[in-house]
């Protein structure tokens, strides 16, 4: 039976569900970044850590650590009802610096349209901070996103 959770996001309630094929509970740690939408396409988080490493849905792993753990809508048998994806480093593992991250529509529906999201940035489990946008055909990457970790920033 699936799980409903949901997360306040910029005044917003979104819910997804971790019962889904692929989107177990996601995981979190020293910090996640989390994309939420709705709908069957295939959205993409991309995550550059501070060594320069890209996770994504080609490199799911990086060395430090850090891990894509939920990947929704890759394939039409993982299409959630809550899309989420998530890439976080657990306790103790992330790097010190500078995290760049976006957002790609991977597969263009059909007939074309635009996808808006709400992508969150996590110290444990607390939200630290909220972009929304929108990809579509005319422009299938959002903009590109900045974080700072810090160690002496995580909530205790």
């Amino acid at each position: 039976m699936a799980r409903i959770h949901l997360v306040l996001a910029a005044g917003a309630v979104l819910a997804f569900a971790s019962g889904c094929a692929s989107a177990p509970r996601p995981g979190s740690g020293d910090i996640a970044f989390r994309l939420f939408w709705q709908g069957a396409e295939d959205l993409d988080l991309h995550v550059q850590e501070p060594s320069q490493e890209h996770l994504s849905f080609m490199l799911r792993r990086s060395e430090s650590g850090g891990w894509l753990d939920v990947d929704c809508n890759a394939a039409p048998d993982r299409i959630c009802d809550n899309p989420v994806e998530n890439v976080f480093w657990p306790e103790g593992k992330a790097p010190e610096g500078e995290f760049t991250y976006w957002i790609e529509l991977f597969q263009i529906p059909d007939p074309p349209k635009t996808v808006p999201f709400t992508v969150q940035v996590l110290l444990g489990e607390t939200v630290v901070r909220t972009e929304t946008g929108i990809v579509s055909p005319d422009a299938r990457n959002s903009p590109r996103y900045r974080y700072r970790f810090r160690r002496a920033d995580m909530v205790r």
